[in-house]
């Protein structure tokens, strides 16, 4: 009984001594990337398992739930690594990543996390094989408590909570508005930080202007480093009373990384004009603007114009080139097919001629001379018409040569060879037939072979697909007419009503009609209100869609001669190419395109002679024509010219507290180089280069 009991107690005891090893052998812990942090700071937190023997990750995480803080998960792929960790080597798996926000001062608790593995531990002592076992084992981690101090005191009057590193910038919709009517201002902040609780400083406006709500939109992705992205208001503002106002706004953050705080400004210029006054003014002082076209003041009538927005590099105009090339390449193939396919079909002919030929020479019996004939016929049939051994029958044979338009004479006269071959080798001996010879089979099969023909298949499909594809063609082409709105704006320009004309044709431009005529009534309609930056910009994108006119380049002259508005010196490409337009190049070389794709078509479908002199011809020129197209199409798109559309300063950096460069004044012409965070990185006409704000100007 003693030793029983004995062995018992040693039992349990090394029972629980094995269940201790394997947990020193694998543990979890909480690993935090900073043990002091901010409010609004975010954290890096890492879940981490230990382990000396072969684990599997668990299946099921338990969501992790953090008082006081905001907790999102970091999305990333684990890979086993090794840790030295008092004294011992592990193996590290990194099973979850978090990002945390703590909200309040004080201690952050990271709570404990219960996790289920399965691990391998050494045989148990009464194990007679002594073999390591996986078992199912709860690991939890201990609980990790984290230090959140207060920020610095005293904190700005325009500080709203941001904490990380920002970016502030404010745009209005437009400069200029009448008295009562509305406005929208945006602001932007961007950067990494709470993004997710970032809140609008308090706005002050002048008397002058009234403010209505604010709306919010977040952009935002979630990093080890914190969440990135933005955050952009806005809001709706009215005019009250007319004036020029300059808004400033402040935006200020904390930063941890400097632990001091951030003061960012931004201002917008708003000009509240009387409606009143504004259209008296607009009678008085608007210069008369010279005609351009036979009518006064408003460029030719345009009978009907086309969604567009051009047609070079299309998907419209690559079909267009490779549908020739492709209807070459497809009747060259077909004409092969049907050439290979011919000498398929007269293959079995001659191997029935050669095994006719080659019995004259043989002697052989009367029977064997009729199986030997009947073998040749029916072989002829299935290797010409594909009749299978369970056809070889009178009716089966009949109804297949009748398919293949042989006529019914000759048809007979097969059938009654093929009799005659029957009854010569199933006769008896006292019954002697006369067995047809191979001089007179010849000719029959040689009658069969030339009145056989396919059978006759529907052409139904060709017309439908060219059905199809015209109208495709009309359909992409043409689009309905906006009659009634251009006519409405011709009405307005011719009523001095320029912003009501200004405003339908932009919303013209809007929905995709973009031609030379819009363009030019449109810039006449922002140089009849005074916008010199608006008018030279559509004049200039007139001036590119088609060669320009003479009397448009000297009145885009005169604007800028007027206004001391200097542009960059043009290369004799560029002077070239502008009197060239895109899509009448692409068309011509469509048009050769197709010509030497008819010559093809034609001379492969139809001719046995093949000149391809005019092919040729018409082929180089039509591909000279699409690379020049080309060319052209990818030096206006690199050009990135852009015209100033309001006084603009230039500046040594992209920052309004950089020192001043220049005075770009509106309407003139630069290059831009480069875009950074709102800013514009531009090439002025002197050659020096400057940085101004994107929002002040517009790319043609």
């Amino acid at each position: 009984m003693r030793n029983a009991i004995f062995l018992l107690i040693s039992f349990l005891f090394l029972s629980v001594a094995y269940a201790q090893t394997a947990n020193d052998k694998t543990f979890l812990r909480w690993v935090a990337d900073k043990k002091t942090a901010y409010p609004g700071e975010a954290l890096s937190l890492q879940l981490k398992l230990y382990y000396e023997k072969s684990v599997s990750s668990p299946d099921i995480f338990p969501r992790l739930v953090v008082a006081n803080g905001w907790t999102q998960e970091v999305k990333h792929k684990p890979a086993p690594s090794e840790e030295r960790l008092n004294g011992k080597t592990y193996g590290v798996v990194t099973l979850k990543k978090y990002v945390v926000i703590p909200q309040k001062t004080g201690s952050l608790t990271i709570p404990e996390y219960p996790l289920t593995i399965r691990v391998s531990v050494p045989p148990k002592p009464d194990d007679f094989f002594q073999v390591e076992q996986t078992v199912n084992q709860t690991l939890t981690t201990p609980a990790l408590s984290l230090q959140i101090v207060s920020l610095p005191e005293p904190k700005p009057a325009t500080f709203a909570g941001a904490v990380g590193k920002f970016t502030w910038q404010v745009t209005a919709a437009k400069d200029s508005l009448h008295v009562q009517t509305s406005n929208q201002l945006t602001f932007q902040i961007a950067g990494t930080g709470n993004i997710p609780f970032l809140a609008l400083p308090a706005l002050t406006l002048p008397s002058g202007l009234e403010g209505f709500e604010v709306k919010s939109i977040d952009e935002q992705k979630v990093t080890e480093r914190g969440v990135a992205g933005s955050r952009t208001f806005t809001q709706t503002i009215v005019g009250s009373q007319a004036g020029k106002y300059a808004l400033p706004f402040n935006f200020t953050y904390f930063d941890p990384a400097r632990k001091t705080y951030v003061t960012l400004t931004d201002s917008v210029w708003l000009h509240v004009t009387d409606t009143t006054q504004n259209s008296i003014s607009a009678k008085v002082k608007t210069p008369t603007l010279p005609a351009v076209a036979n009518a006064p003041g408003w460029y030719a009538e345009v009978p009907g114009f086309r969604k567009q927005s051009g047609f070079f590099n299309t998907f419209f105009f690559w079909v267009l080139a490779g549908l020739p090339v492709a209807l070459c390449l497809a009747a060259w193939g077909w004409v092969s097919w049907k050439r290979a396919r011919r000498q398929s079909v007269r293959w079995p002919y001659r191997q029935a001629m050669q095994a006719l030929q080659q019995l004259k020479h043989q002697k052989l019996s009367l029977n064997e001379q009729a199986k030997a004939l009947e073998d040749i016929l029916l072989g002829y049939m299935a290797a010409r018409y594909g009749l299978s051994t369970a056809d070889w029958y009178a009716a089966s044979i009949q109804r297949t040569l009748e398919q293949h338009s042989v006529n019914q004479y000759v048809n007979q006269r097969f059938l009654s060879v093929l009799q005659c071959c029957q009854q010569v080798r199933f006769a008896g001996s006292a019954i002697q037939p006369t067995l047809v010879t191979s001089d007179e089979i010849v000719p029959l099969l040689r009658e069969i072979e030339k009145q056989s023909r396919e059978p006759a298949r529907s052409t139904q499909w060709a017309s439908q697909v060219l059905g199809c594809i015209g109208l495709l063609f009309w359909a992409s082409v043409w689009a309905a007419v906006p009659e009634t709105s251009y006519q409405q704006a011709r009405n307005y320009y011719q009523q001095q009503n320029f912003d009501s004309s200004a405003a339908i044709l932009d919303r013209l431009v809007a929905q995709g009609y973009t031609e030379v005529p819009v363009y030019i009534n449109l810039a006449h309609s922002y140089w009849q209100l005074g916008k010199t930056g608006l008018a030279i910009l559509n004049y200039e994108k007139a001036r590119r869609l088609g060669p320009a006119e003479p009397q448009l380049l000297a009145h885009l002259k005169t604007i800028r001669q007027k206004h001391n508005l200097v542009t960059a010196p043009e290369t004799p490409w560029i002077q070239w190419t502008s009197r060239i337009s895109i899509d009448a190049l692409a068309w011509s070389s469509l048009a050769l395109l197709w010509i030497g794709g008819v010559w093809v078509l034609a001379r492969i479908l139809f001719f046995r002679k093949r000149r391809w002199a005019i092919a040729w011809v018409c082929g180089s020129l039509a591909m000279t024509g699409i690379v020049l197209a080309s060319l052209m199409y990818v030096s206006q798109r690199h050009r990135q010219e852009a015209i100033v559309i309001t006084p603009a300063t230039g500046y040594y950096a992209p920052s309004e507290q950089a020192r001043e460069m220049v005075i770009l004044p509106e309407g003139a012409s630069v290059h831009v180089e480069d875009r950074f965070s709102g800013w514009a990185k531009v090439y002025i006409s002197d050659g020096r280069r400057a940085w101004i704000r994107a929002s002040q100007l517009k790319e043609i």
